[in-house]
């Protein structure tokens, strides 16, 4: 007659049970001690395998860099070697394009993988190797560009260069000089003066005359 599957397990536990205590608790702490050894090498382990690359990262093609300059308030890459660039809304899957920050290293937006942010004032995305960033005060300023994907997913390994400039600040209003009002007051009262002495003189040596008359000729 065939064992009932119920009986055959009360009977495993009851093998179980038997060897479990005839173990010395001695022999137990050692036993229980070397599978938590074990578990610790096993996580030590996981932890020493280089993370593997997202599989959303595109990989630039080989050898590529980004060369940034800037010129008054314009930045200008060159790409080197040339690539295939267009804006992300052309929607070409083997196409590149670039994204400029604006005084915000990526070190502190980008994740690995992960999409470069919407664009914004400071993050710029486009195709054009010129940017002119009219808006910016005048001081210390530095962009970062960094090459990218269709997909907005900057390129594995970050090809990336940045560049610092100043932008001078206006140069202030210098009043104007002349006659009149516009020339200020100093300027009309020193013509003024001058204008009187010149006055002066021309009375003067009319009277001179009219004191002093020639004798008649005869």
């Amino acid at each position: 007659m065939a064992t009932a599957p119920w009986r055959r397990s009360l009977a495993i536990a009851d093998v179980l049970r038997r060897i479990i205590g005839n173990v010395k608790e001695a022999e137990m702490k050692k036993f229980l001690m070397g599978i938590a050894a074990l578990a610790a090498i096993g996580v030590a382990a996981a932890q020493a395998q280089p993370a593997s690359a997202s599989p959303n990262a595109k990989e630039c093609p080989a050898g590529v860099t980004l060369n940034a300059s800037a010129t008054g308030r314009s930045v200008t890459v060159s790409v080197s070697p040339a690539i295939n660039l267009k804006p992300a809304t052309d929607g070409d899957a083997d196409s590149f394009h670039l994204h400029y920050f604006v005084d915000t290293d990526p070190a502190t937006v980008l994740q690995p993988g992960q999409q470069v942010p919407p664009a914004t004032a400071q993050l710029i995305h486009s195709a054009a190797t010129t940017q002119e960033f009219k808006d910016l005060a005048a001081g210390s300023h530095r962009v970062w560009v960094v090459l990218g994907d269709v997909g907005h997913i900057p390129c594995s390994p970050l090809v990336i260069d940045d560049v610092a400039f100043t932008i001078a600040a206006a140069p202030s209003a210098v009043p104007a000089t002349g006659t009149g009002a516009a020339g200020g007051g100093d300027s009309g009262l020193i013509q003024l003066a001058a204008a009187l002495v010149l006055v002066g003189a021309i009375v003067g040596a009319a009277g001179l005359k009219l004191r002093h008359p020639r004798a008649p000729v005869r």
